[in-house]
């Protein structure tokens, strides 16, 4: 990874700083099995469940699961945050990673991983036989957002990501939150039973109950909103669309009068003047 950072610091610069939490995603026991092989197909199943949100499924030899990965990942980014924007510096960060590692972080933790935009360029990769087409080793993922509000993808490898998926996309962020609630929960009380640390026991659970309790009450509320923001939207399209109607033959104002309470009474009396002739040309 030094390696990799190394042209654009000297080119800023600047000195290269590490973070462990920036690591790639060591393949545990499936390390360097080819892409169709047991092995192989095995790991990238593993980062598939983590960014559908099941976390708990484990990487044998590696990280214990896909909660130990995220808290790792986003720790540094946070680091990152810290230090820069959130202490009054630049604005714009640059992490080097894995592929594997910047993807699957990115996708499990963005608002929009819009499904229409990633699934089909997941299945050519896969189909190709060439998963590394998802994102190459050059590859760059642009994010904007904050550790509080959370991050949305703006581009993958140049392309720009819908910043406002469809309904699908929602829900799908809707369900991914809510389970990984109670997984990050368990694995934190986990670890501090673990610890053996009674009072980090105590607040691991205290912390873990308010969180599920909080996603639990907040999923509902954010699938109500999506569908109503949907469903609002697509008035609106449809209101645009007959708005740019023109008037027709039936002798009635253009359709933007629909939409204008002030001529609703003149649309009705041409209505009610042209009504014979509707009847006679049907």
């Amino acid at each position: 990874m030094p390696q990799t950072a190394a042209p654009l610091a000297d080119l800023l610069h600047m000195n290269v700083q590490l973070l462990p939490g920036l690591d790639e995603i060591a393949g545990g026991i499936y390390n360097a099995d080819p892409l169709l092989s047991p092995g192989g197909i095995l790991y990238n199943l593993t980062l598939i469940a983590w960014v559908f949100g099941l976390d708990f499924v484990p990487m044998p030899g590696a990280y214990v699961n896909g909660v130990a990965f995220d808290e790792s990942f986003s720790s540094a980014v946070d680091t990152i945050y810290d230090n820069t924007v959130s202490a009054g510096g630049p604005t714009k960060d640059v992490a080097v990673s894995g592929e594997a590692a910047i993807s699957t972080w990115a996708l499990m933790n963005a608002k929009n991983p819009d499904l229409s935009f990633f699934a089909p360029l997941f299945l050519h990769a896969v189909l190709g036989g060439n998963v590394e087409a998802f994102l190459p080793t050059t590859g760059i993922v642009v994010v904007e957002g904050n550790p509080e509000e959370g991050w949305t993808i703006v581009s993958w490898n140049g392309q720009p990501v819908p910043q406002h998926p469809g309904l699908l996309t929602q829900l799908f962020v809707d369900v991914r939150d809510v389970i990984t609630a109670p997984q990050v929960a368990a694995y934190n009380v986990f670890e501090a039973i673990l610890g053996g640390d009674p009072t980090a026991i105590v607040n691991a659970v205290d912390n873990g109950v308010s969180e599920v309790a909080t996603a639990l009450v907040q999923f509902p509320f954010s699938v109500f909103d999506d569908i109503g923001g949907t469903a609002t939207a697509g008035v609106h399209d449809l209101a645009a669309d007959v708005a740019g109607l023109p008037a027709g033959d039936l002798g009635v104002p253009a359709a933007a009068t629909l939409f204008d309470p002030a001529g609703i009474s003149s649309m009705l009396s041409t209505l009610l003047a042209d009504l014979p002739t509707m009847v006679l040309g049907l």
